[in-house]
């Protein structure tokens, strides 16, 4: 089985960390890294250049706040300003012409959406319907209007749909969609769900309710400094 083709689009905080999971050594014969973006640039990598580790990856990408490389400093990578959109279009395009070698060579490309901007998740419904499959942790593509969730649950009975996995966009990615799901499948009536499903806010909270074992608690402005240190309290790169 050849390896997932992966676009990474919002290469921020929880981006980078996606990349280096992708490319640890019990991944990384399952996926292959084709494109990278951040708020202003994307990196394109030739389908057929060798796998890179995830440092040397990340660091093709310059930062938002530098011009756009006219050259590159690696011969498989290539630049082009962001435009989620046109992200889209090529990578349908490159997983279509995967394809054309004769059946089960075609390549199956995943977008990974880590910004948290509207804009993005309104591709859904087209990357989805062109075979692209969606991992996000962006909540916007299905809290933010129903016709958009319509037009993303609409995609997925198109031939040859993607696959679209959202469990990280509740719960600090515990099973609780895909349980929900299961339940309302087999004929189960949901009738109140009551919790915390910010896993920013669970720490917190957990952290705040542990007894001290002498003196008063933490206070919870350094519960909060100490989550955003540890990457607890995450924002996308936006678009």
């Amino acid at each position: 089985m050849s390896a997932c083709s992966v676009a990474v689009v919002g290469v921020g905080l929880v981006g980078r960390q996606v990349v280096h999971q992708l490319l640890s050594p019990a991944l990384s014969s399952l996926f292959k890294v084709v494109s990278l973006s951040n708020s202003k640039h994307t990196l394109h990598l030739s389908p057929g250049a060798p796998a890179l580790d995830a440092e040397t990856l990340l660091s093709l990408l310059p930062p938002s706040s530098a011009p756009l490389p006219e050259t590159s400093a690696h011969p498989a990578a290539s630049y082009a300003v962001a435009e989620p959109a046109e992200l889209v279009k090529r990578l349908a395009a490159d997983a279509k012409k995967s394809g054309s070698g004769g059946a089960g060579t075609k390549t199956h490309t995943i977008l990974i959406d880590c910004t948290s901007d509207l804009k993005v998740t309104e591709l859904y419904p087209t990357a989805i319907a062109s075979g692209l499959s969606v991992v996000t942790p962006n909540k916007k593509g299905f809290s933010s209007s129903s016709q958009l969730f319509d037009k993303i649950v609409e995609a997925q009975s198109a031939p040859g749909a993607g696959l679209v996995y959202l469990e990280a966009t509740v719960g600090a990615g515990l099973p609780i969609i895909s349980t929900l799901r299961d339940l309302l499948k087999t004929g189960d009536e949901v009738t109140k769900i009551e919790g915390v499903f910010s896993g920013t806010m669970s720490y917190i909270f957990n952290e705040f309710s542990k007894p001290a074992a002498t003196g008063p608690g933490p206070k919870f402005s350094e519960i909060v400094k100490v989550a955003k240190e540890n990457g607890y309290t995450v924002r996308g790169d936006h678009f």
